[in-house]
């Protein structure tokens, strides 16, 4: 799943791909010269980013096609028997400067991505219309950023003809010849280790092709979807700060972006790997003989030191969502989810009990929970919302947890406010039930003195449209009692020495959540209460504190996925299992170092499931 939505663009400035692809390199000094393959490298990636096809699979097109040479050694433009024109060997002229295309790589790079991408939309076509002579099949999900998605698309730009069946029709065996699996040959040879194998691991059949000798469509598809073998491969082009990276077995390390800097002092032994957090955005190599892939600055495990390390070498398996403090957390955690919210819902960053049940009515209202100081609006999250362009703010809790200066704060910003607060944590509850549901048939019963197990439980709430209302381990408060008429029956979350049994009587429960502690608990939850469509992500919280939590697991019910509490050195053994039961693919930490530090024992997992 590629929830990221805030990382747009990776590596490149905005106004640095405007300015090159306005001002493109045309190289017409004494006749025509290719640039350097640092200059292509670049022209090939910003235009690929901006898209949104996968910069390795642009480049390894364009060395399948002209050896990323616009032009002959004779300073003419390259132009092929067939009439392919430039870098991309245009053929498909109609609409087209056919002098720029000659001339100007740029305008050459782009005419072709624009190619590929029509080509993309004959699987989109195939999604709600398969035809089999208008369509070409998907891969996986048909997600732009997977490198394996795009076969078909490649085959097509080359032509639906009998040499590009991805089965030889007289023998049955697999064509390895095709010009499709030519160019993920360049691709693998441009990005050493990107893949297990050089091929693309996609099981195809002779009966999934028919060659009918039609000149317009001689390659016909009788298969509409396919699966990759194993593990598909996401461009290494869109990571991105706070993302966490595992490297390849002996990958090497280099002062520098470039294979002729040093390595550093501290190697990697070649049968092991590395959990890296990515520091900045990607840098192009600036080796003498520059390759396909880019460099990261990355920060290693237990040394802390910085080190350059090639983009081929690195899987992505998760991601930091972390901020200096608290309040910046659930800033960036709202940037992970939201490009843009109409509301907001907002709460005191110190004391959680008015914002416990918080969760499914920000989910409701598709807004993210940010926090803020309780005197006055927090600079770092009044930005978040101008950034995020509400028009919205619900504050949690009354002006004894969210002060008035905050409210004044935010109406002077031309925003509507309103407040749910209660004269307890009970109350409060209350209100904000009655905002997610009106009249529900099932509710969530939780702890109102402590934190975990509400928080547990508000992805798998929030999917369902359930209020989280609040109880004392021994007595129902009157609050509570009065928003569970109407309702047919409870979920308790939590064990006895949480919520007695008497209690559980009391507020219509019918089933009972609980581990013998809150790690359990959490962990308990997402096997009993599973969601309605549950991606391939887990969020990572600590259970010590509850500030990351609460923010995240409105994040975790956006994205379908669990969120499981963990000590904060070291995931719990039942934690650990379940992980490697559930087959997870990517782990997103909430909080900095500080709060969570499990990312090598994380890195473990992937590399038992997918290594």
């Amino acid at each position: 799943m590629n929830f990221n939505m805030k990382k747009l663009v990776s590596g490149i400035a905005a106004v640095a791909l405007t300015a090159t692809l306005a001002n493109p390199i045309t190289s017409k000094a004494a006749g025509y010269e290719n640039p350097s393959k640092y200059e292509i490298n670049k022209l090939l990636t910003e235009a690929a980013m901006k898209y949104d096809v996968p910069a390795e699979v642009v480049k390894a097109l364009a060395a399948e096609e002209s050896g990323w040479k616009q032009f002959t050694a004779d300073g003419e433009p390259n132009i092929s028997g067939d009439g392919g024109i430039g870098i991309m060997q245009v053929t498909n002229t109609a609409g087209y400067d056919v002098e720029r295309l000659k001339s100007d790589i740029a305008f050459n790079i782009e005419a072709g991505i624009k190619i590929l991408n029509k080509k993309w939309e004959l699987g989109e076509k195939g999604l709600t219309d398969w035809d089999r002579s208008t369509s070409i099949p998907t891969i996986g999900d048909n997600e732009r950023n997977i490198i394996e998605n795009w076969y078909f698309a490649i085959l097509a730009y080359n032509g639906q003809v009998q040499s590009n069946s991805p089965i030889i029709m007289a023998t049955g065996e697999r064509n390895f010849g095709s010009y499709q699996d030519r160019v993920y040959a360049e691709l693998s040879s441009g990005n050493p280790g990107i893949f297990p194998s050089d091929a693309v691991e996609i099981p195809f059949a002779k009966e999934d092709f028919t060659y009918t000798g039609d000149p317009n469509f001689y390659l016909l598809f009788n298969k509409k979807q396919y699966e990759v073998d194993g593990l598909s491969h996401t461009t290494r082009h869109a990571y991105q700060p706070g993302d966490l990276v595992i490297s390849a077995h002996g990958s090497k390390f280099r002062e520098g972006p470039s294979s002729d800097t040093k390595e550093v002092s501290t190697k990697l032994p070649a049968e092991e790997t590395e959990v890296l957090e990515i520091l900045k955005g990607f840098e192009y190599d600036t080796s003498k003989n520059p390759n396909h892939f880019v460099w990261y600055d990355v920060e290693r495990e237990d040394n802390k030191q910085e080190a350059y390390v090639a983009s081929s070498e690195l899987n992505k398996i998760g991601e930091r969502l972390s901020g200096i403090d608290r309040i910046k957390t659930a800033v960036d955690i709202s940037q992970a989810g939201w490009n843009q919210a109409d509301t907001v819902v907002l709460a005191q960053g110190y004391n959680f009990p008015d914002a416990l049940t918080g969760g499914p009515l920000a989910y409701k209202k598709d807004a993210p929970l940010l926090l803020t100081d309780k005197a006055k609006l927090t600079e770092s999250t009044k930005n978040e919302i101008q950034r995020l362009k509400a028009s919205k703010v619900i504050i949690l809790g009354g002006e004894g947890a969210v002060g008035k200066g905050v409210q004044d704060t935010l109406t002077g910003m031309g925003l509507t406010v309103d407040r749910i607060g209660g004269i307890d944590r009970y109350e409060t509850a209350q209100l904000i039930s009655e905002q997610v549901a009106a009249n529900p048939d099932k509710a969530i019963i939780a702890s109102g003195k402590n934190f975990p197990d509400a928080l547990s439980v508000a992805p798998y709430a929030s999917v369902k449209g359930y209020p989280i209302l609040l109880t004392a381990k021994d007595s129902v408060s009157e609050y509570t009692t009065e928003a569970l008429n109407g309702v047919d029956g409870t979920i308790v979350v939590g064990g006895e020495g949480v919520i007695t049994n008497g209690v559980m009587k009391k507020v219509k429960g019918e089933q009972r959540v609980s581990g013998i502690d809150r790690y359990e608990t959490s962990l308990e939850i997402a096997r009993k209460l599973p969601l309605s469509n549950p991606g391939e992500n887990v969020l990572v919280a600590s259970g010590k504190n509850y500030p990351d939590a609460l923010s995240g697991s409105v994040l975790a019910a956006k994205q379908q996925a669990p969120l499981l509490l963990s000590n904060p050195e070291q995931l719990p053994t039942s934690v650990n299992n379940f992980i490697l039961s559930e087959r997870y693919k990517e782990f997103f930490l909430l909080g900095g170092p500080g709060a969570i530090n499990v990312e090598d024992e994380l890195g473990d997992l992937y590399k038992k499931l997918y290594y």
